[in-house]
């Protein structure tokens, strides 16, 4: 074979290589919204210190008894909740490495466990979709609702 045919070969197959990324990326972003509609972010924030904390949505135990704190320079913990749609009636939530399928059809309140004290924090879907909570008190959360995620440096 000569210069030329090798060429055309090696670009060949970049270009075949560069149309079955470029589909396979396009596919799963497609499945991804027609499957899930992204619903709400919570990010455990600053100021806690060896918490046990907890999440219920709905009649849903998310997680329970996880131990946090934050890194003082970030202002964050490594537990970071994201909430989907999961078809009619259903929603996926992911955090950390773990995912969780519940039977809730709005995110309309959010039930946190903070040593052991259940709290109740409405979401008020017009303020945004991503939520900030940072420990108060001993078993006190402030919480802040953005329509943009939280920036951390």
């Amino acid at each position: 074979m000569d210069a030329i045919s090798i060429r055309n070969i090696k670009y060949s197959k970049f270009y075949v290589l560069l149309i079955i990324f470029s589909f396979g990326c396009l596919s799963s972003k497609q499945n991804h919204t027609e499957e899930e509609k992204f619903l709400l972010q919570v990010d455990f924030q600053d100021f806690f210190n060896n918490d046990k904390v907890g999440l219920r949505v709905g009649n849903c135990l998310v997680f329970e008894n996880l131990e946090i704190t934050s890194d003082e320079v970030l202002g964050l913990t490594p537990l970071i909740v994201k909430i989907y749609s999961k078809g009619p009636n259903g929603t996926k939530i992911s955090y950390i490495d773990n995912t969780k399928s519940c039977n809730s059809k709005s995110i309309d309140s959010i039930f946190i466990i903070i040593n052991g004290r259940e709290i109740r924090y409405s979401i008020n879907a017009g303020k945004g979709r991503y939520v900030g909570l940072s420990k108060k008190n001993y078993n006190e959360l402030d919480l802040k609702q953005s329509e943009k995620p939280f920036m951390y440096e």
